[in-house]
């Protein structure tokens, strides 16, 4: 099965506010299917998630997908809040990739721990610059 999400170790605190938060509603973790032993297994086990990844196993264990959804896009929120903040949000545009492109470009920036933007800037930068070069001349 796909991971639904990966959370960032930047995420952490985000992703743990929202999921000690979303335990003040009954039907959390697990939908309908939150009867009151499980939550409180769930809620000892999230007690021992110290991490970005103990958290997203714990979420793999725990979570439904509707959650998850719910989740990531908090994390997008809060993100983007904290660079607007920050002053340092990036004005973002949207690419369509083939499922191969995305398999690709996905696994090389998980491999160096960091963003499928900051991953493509990282790579492609030295061309660009080249190429601005180029057509200044």
């Amino acid at each position: 099965m796909r991971k639904k999400y990966d959370i960032q170790a930047l995420d952490y605190e985000y992703a743990k506010r929202w999921i000690d938060n979303k335990f003040r509603d009954a039907a959390f973790p697990g939908g309908a299917d939150a009867a009151p032993d499980r939550r409180r297994r769930a809620a000892k086990a999230l007690t021992r998630a110290a991490s970005h990844s103990s958290l997203n196993a714990w979420c793999e264990k725990w979570m439904t997908s509707k959650e998850w959804n719910a989740m990531k896009n908090a994390i997008r929120a809060a993100r983007l809040r904290r660079e607007k903040q920050r002053g340092t949000a990036v004005p973002t545009r949207g690419v369509d990739l083939n499922v191969m492109a995305h398999q690709i470009v996905s696994a090389l920036a998980k491999a160096e721990g960091v963003t499928i933007s900051e991953l493509i800037e990282m790579k492609l930068k030295k061309d660009f610059q080249r190429l601005k070069r180029k057509m200044r001349r």
